[in-house]
């Protein structure tokens, strides 16, 4: 079996150094914690390549929902429905691929997969912080799309297609023998404001005209 890939959706050409790609408007997340998590190991790759970078476009959902209390009023045909607040949104990345066509490429492949293991897990254990999982910032089709979205990871379903061609990278001294094509199914997000800034600085007018948008709201 033949794992066909769509040129259409690449972002970065094969065989090009991951860190060139996160020049452009691809999609993306960048970690909060570059400055002082340990992105050592198998994780180096991602703190070179400056996040998490997609080789091919992934599907983008969006989900936003008004909270309405409908109050039922006595002998009427419809009841009263009363703005109660907006429901936390949520981003879902769908189809994300990797393909490890250069030694380079492979690496960044396992630091990716890796990377979606340990997001989810807080700083637990004796000796340490129990801080939790680190927020990334979203980044697509900016400005206007989501320029640096603050977003926490709920989940990310990985799949490894069958009859895949393998190949093998040194990496620590060791041989590692990979599959040349693994799959992030979907990719839950959720979007994460600080009470600050609903305090401070939002403003409906402004996200109405879009100059909340160049600075990383979604709301």
């Amino acid at each position: 079996m033949t794992i066909t890939i769509d040129a259409s959706n690449l972002i970065r050409p094969f065989g090009a150094p991951v860190q060139d790609t996160l020049k452009n408007q691809g999609v993306r997340l960048i970690p909060f914690d570059f400055s002082y998590g340990n992105y050592t190991g198998l994780l180096d790759p991602i703190k070179k390549a400056g996040g998490i970078h997609f080789p091919y476009r992934p599907s983008i959902t969006e989900s936003n929902r008004a909270r309405y209390a409908i109050t039922e009023l006595t002998h009427t045909n419809e009841g009263s429905a009363v703005y109660g607040g907006k429901e936390t949104a949520r981003i879902n990345l769908g189809g994300g691929t990797w393909v490890a066509d250069t030694v380079e490429t492979g690496k960044y492949m396992m630091a990716v997969l890796h990377f979606f293991r340990s997001v989810t897990l807080m700083d637990y254990g004796n000796g340490h912080t129990g801080r939790p999982p680190t927020p990334c910032w979203f980044y697509a089709y900016e400005p206007y799309g989501y320029n640096g979205v603050p977003v926490l990871i709920e989940s990310a379903d990985i799949s490894f297609p069958q009859d895949v061609e393998y190949m093998d990278i040194q990496l620590g001294g060791e041989t590692l023998v990979l599959p040349r094509v693994f799959k992030i199914d979907s990719i839950s997000l959720i979007v994460q404001h600080s009470f600050r800034y609903w305090l401070e600085e939002f403003s409906l007018d402004d996200f109405r005209s879009g100059v909340l948008l160049k600075r990383g709201v979604m709301q």
